[in-house]
This record gives C-alpha cells, structure tokens and sequence, in this order.
C-alpha cells in the first residue's frame, strides 16, 4: 500500500462507546479497510464529532448508524479513557483523539432503518 498523504499534527476529535447490553456483553464491530482487505481489526462504534455535535452526542448517533441500536445521550455513562491514535485507512494516514465513554442498550433489537 502507499500512502502520500501526510498526516496532521492536530488530531481530529473523536468518541466511542463500550456498549454493554442487559448481560454485559461488549459490542465489538470487524472492521476492515476496503482498499487493504487482509487489514481487519475490531473496534468499538464510534467516530469523528460532526460540527456542532457535543462528545456525547456522537456516540449516540454513531451507535444508530453503524448497529441500528438505539441509544440517548442519557444512556451515555462517564469518559473511560481518552487515546490518540494514528493509522492508515483507504491510503490515507490519519490522527485522532478518540473519548471512549460508558454505555448499556437495554434492548437488542436494532432500527434496521438507521443502518447506513
């Protein structure tokens, strides 16, 4: 793989969640990255803060896109950890700062239509 891109120095903010359901079970997702398909790795749901959107917020609406689970910024517990992290993904190198928070579903079941 190459990669050109050089990375910036200031990381872009992030927020995941270690999911719990009712028998504390963690939700992990396989990732891989299209572009290298033997790279996988799991990985809690969670991304980038969209303009406007408070830490918190982004890991309700990442958990709806990325599962179909619904989960409201109440569900959301305490920070656990912040982490930064610098990796190759689609040929490009990025930089992050990721806040991994606390949160149980009490429900399994997934809004399939939020799904993207």
């Amino acid at each position: 793989m190459t990669d050109t891109a050089t990375v910036s120095s200031t990381p872009r903010i992030g927020a995941r969640v270690l999911l719990l359901d009712p028998r504390d079970r963690v939700l992990l997702i396989h990732a891989r990255d299209p572009e290298a398909p033997d790279h996988q790795w799991w990985e809690t749901p969670g991304g980038g803060v969209d303009p406007g959107e408070s830490l918190v917020e982004t890991p309700v609406r990442e958990v709806s896109e990325e599962t179909g689970l619904l989960i409201t910024s109440e569900d959301v517990g305490p920070c656990l950890w912040v982490r930064e992290t610098r990796f190759v993904y689609r040929g490009q190198r990025h930089h992050r700062r990721e806040h991994v928070y606390l949160a149980r579903v009490r429900d399994t079941m997934t809004d399939r239509k939020s799904v993207v």
